[in-house]
């Protein structure tokens, strides 16, 4: 449901985190931060999201735990653990 203002107000977590990640996608940026991105995604969309950020211009910084996603988008990956890079 959207309010008076345009603002969506009746949607679940996991939805609203689909908003904000849709927004974040159609948005114009130099730089795409995403955290988590497969998260309360279903397996198609995961894969589309996988297909947008390989053809994407730009860059972005993905951090997540799914390292199949990673592998799948990026050019370069870091680990960081314990606070070792």
């Amino acid at each position: 449901e959207i309010d008076t203002e345009g603002k969506i107000v009746s949607l679940s977590g996991g939805w609203l985190g689909k908003v904000g990640l849709a927004r974040a996608l159609v948005s114009e940026r130099d730089l795409l931060l995403l955290d988590e991105p497969p998260n309360n995604l279903d397996i198609s969309s995961v894969i589309w999201l996988e297909l947008f950020l390989t053809e994407c211009t730009g860059g972005s910084v993905v951090i997540s735990h799914d390292r199949a996603c990673i592998r799948a988008v990026a050019s370069r990956i870091l680990d960081l653990e314990r606070g070792k890079l």
